[in-house]
């Protein structure tokens, strides 16, 4: 059965719909992944050290197996948080992959919800203002 656990990023958890801002999506195909730029809103994050109000980031997935983009106002998956990984993943039992290997995450934007089924990320925080 699906259970939202947050992700906790050197920013720490990333709370509320205004926690992250999507600026660009890419979809690169050889590796396979997903990059995401944007802006972090350093305020809804429980460890912002730095003590800035925007945080820039490049968020990349590897090796996707599956996404999905919904709009918010539509999206009825379970989140905790502005980033979670989906423990438990009826997705992943799905499309039998390894769930050692795989993860399921929600990504979480002002604007749209994603559903990514990949083998790691990585955030980068490339800025901040």
């Amino acid at each position: 059965m699906n259970r939202s656990l947050p992700i906790v990023t050197e920013m720490g958890k990333i709370e509320g719909r205004n926690g992250i801002y999507l600026d660009s999506v890419k979809q690169n195909f050889s590796p396979n992944e997903l990059v995401f730029i944007g802006e972090i809103n350093g305020n809804l994050c429980d460890k912002n050290n730095l003590g800035y109000r925007w945080y820039s980031y490049e968020l990349s997935f590897k090796f996707i197996q599956a996404f999905e983009c919904r709009e918010l106002e539509i999206c009825k998956w379970d989140n905790v948080s502005s980033f979670d990984e989906v423990a438990d993943s009826e997705l992943i039992k799905e499309l039998a992959l390894n769930k050692i290997d795989y993860h399921h995450y929600i990504l979480s934007t002002y604007d749209y919800v994603y559903s990514i089924i990949s083998k790691g990320f990585e955030l980068k925080i490339t800025g901040h203002r």
